[in-house]
């Protein structure tokens, strides 16, 4: 099931990539060069469209992704996944969407 998720988040990512200037796709080095605000508007997109997915497309309840994710704040996200980014730098090639759900998971597994 987290891999249909994972395909309409992506999806979501490629089509939607928000940023505070308008819909744009982020490749993860520049999402990384981007300033706060717009990293955070872009991650904080990329969980409402998980929140979207889980609600609508696949339903599961009480997601424990979802579950972990919600306590956190919108920059306690931003920067753990920042971090956890800058930490792999080998998956730089893949985009920050479909890394934002693998670094959920590993935030939420702690």
């Amino acid at each position: 099931m987290t891999k249909r998720v994972l395909g309409w988040v992506l999806a979501a990512g490629v089509l939607g990539g928000a940023g505070p200037a308008g819909a744009e796709f982020w490749p993860t080095p520049v999402f990384l060069q981007q300033p706060q605000d717009h990293q955070r508007a872009y991650v904080s997109g990329l969980l409402d469209m998980y929140q979207h997915t889980r609600n609508k497309i696949a339903p599961v309840p009480r997601d424990p992704i979802w579950e972990c994710a919600r306590l956190m704040t919108g920059e306690s996200i931003r920067a753990r996944f920042v971090e956890w980014v800058l930490a792999e730098p080998a998956l730089w090639r893949l985009s920050p969407a479909e890394l934002f759900l693998q670094a959920l998971e590993d935030f939420c597994r702690r």
